[in-house]
């Protein structure tokens, strides 16, 4: 959305750290996203014993655990990942990834940093890195995105005028709400 369309009302303070942008996801804020807990303990409170990914609650400590069975992570979390500040989210099957990456809303127009390589984000942008603006990045969208959290992620703009929204949509209805597009960061650093 242009600076235009944006109202005061909409403007909220900066996501300049992943400890505010998890809370913000785990309360439903910034859309469809993953379960998520805050802690292992959490996570067995919950019952859930499927794929996980892990990842620090620190931009310090890049902890990255994509899409591994529960029994493994169990195991880290009595070594490796001991004390650590992570946040632990919900999974699927890298088989279903569509398009995933990173999107920006600048004055000039929408950019687009995307992948449709079907693995963890990071690893997925080595493999097939690809760029889209203006036009082109919201016919990507249109195409690839469901209506509903296309219209979230104008919305996030609106909220959020200049954060970087990270996503991936899937071939299957997942997350919290059941929609193939969730959300895994909106932030401004």
């Amino acid at each position: 959305m242009r600076e235009e369309h944006r109202s005061a009302i909409y403007d909220q303070s900066e996501i300049r750290s992943k400890g505010k942008m998890y809370k913000l996801l785990q309360k439903g804020s910034l859309g469809n996203t993953f379960r998520t807990w805050g802690s292992w303990s959490e996570v067995l409170k919950s019952g859930y014993r499927g794929i996980v990914s892990v990842r620090s609650k620190s931009i310090a400590d890049p902890i990255r655990m994509y899409d591994v069975p529960f029994e493994v992570v169990a195991a880290s979390m009595e070594n490796k990942l001991k004390g650590k500040d992570v946040v632990i989210l919900e999974a699927t099957p890298h088989s279903t990834r569509r398009i995933q990456g990173e999107l920006r809303d600048l004055p000039g127009g929408m950019y687009f940093r995307y992948t449709l390589a079907r693995l963890p984000m990071r690893v997925a942008f080595d493999v097939d890195d690809r760029l889209a603006t203006g036009v082109q990045a919201n016919i990507l969208l249109r195409e690839y995105v469901d209506p509903s959290s296309y219209d979230d992620i104008l919305e996030l703009f609106n909220m959020y005028p200049g954060c970087v929204i990270e996503f991936t949509t899937f071939s299957v209805n997942v997350g919290t709400l059941g929609r193939p597009t969730v959300i895994w960061e909106v932030r401004h650093y």
